[in-house]
């Protein structure tokens, strides 16, 4: 291989060290309103999105402004089962959708509407929170998810993964509200 082969090849493999790392929260130096935030998620072959919104009178909107997290296993954005984002603690996630990638075509469900309860959470600033671990299961067509508070299996991923952050974990508090219908606007 010439130096032209060498020089695509390195190029190559840039460009895929960056897209691997799409959506992946990397620990870095937590500035002092930052927050790191935990899920865990099953099924492991999955695409969610999570928005930043509002939440009033039981129900989550979205701007046109918010920030839009998305989470990918085939980005190593989810790993083993579970996310670790980061965002200005304060600020107020919604799980605006979670597409199953292990079956064609994926089966999306939407979080969006009067008839879906949302999770919503607001990590605190400074923090890093555990907010709950999400299965999703299919049953007749549907695609359906429960909620399971486990923190010590959290921990040790993030003492596996993330060591920095696995000290400092708390226990995050949720809530399940309506999604209005315009909340999953282009997701």
């Amino acid at each position: 291989m010439g130096a032209r082969g060498f020089g695509a090849l390195a190029i190559a493999l840039a460009f895929y060290a960056l897209c691997a790392s799409a959506g992946k929260a990397a620990p870095s130096p937590q500035a002092s309103g930052d927050s790191y935030f935990v899920l865990g998620l099953a099924p492991r072959e999955a695409h969610i999105v999570i928005a930043s919104g509002t939440v009033t009178n039981g129900m989550f909107s979205r701007s046109a402004a918010s920030t839009v997290m998305r989470f990918r296993t085939s980005a190593d954005a989810i790993e083993n089962g579970f996310v670790v984002g980061k965002i200005r603690g304060g600020t107020t996630l919604g799980l605006v959708s979670v597409s199953d990638r292990t079956n064609w075509p994926d089966p999306k469900y939407s979080l969006c509407g009067p008839h879906a309860r949302m999770l919503t959470f607001t990590p605190p600033p400074g923090a890093v929170v555990y907010i709950t671990s999400l299965k999703f299961r299919h049953a007749d067509r549907s695609f359906s998810p429960s909620y399971k508070d486990d923190i010590d299996t959290a921990r040790a991923f993030l003492m596996a993964h993330y060591p920095e952050l696995a000290e400092k974990l708390k226990q995050g508090r949720y809530n399940l509200v309506t999604g209005s219908a315009a909340c999953s606007a282009k997701d």
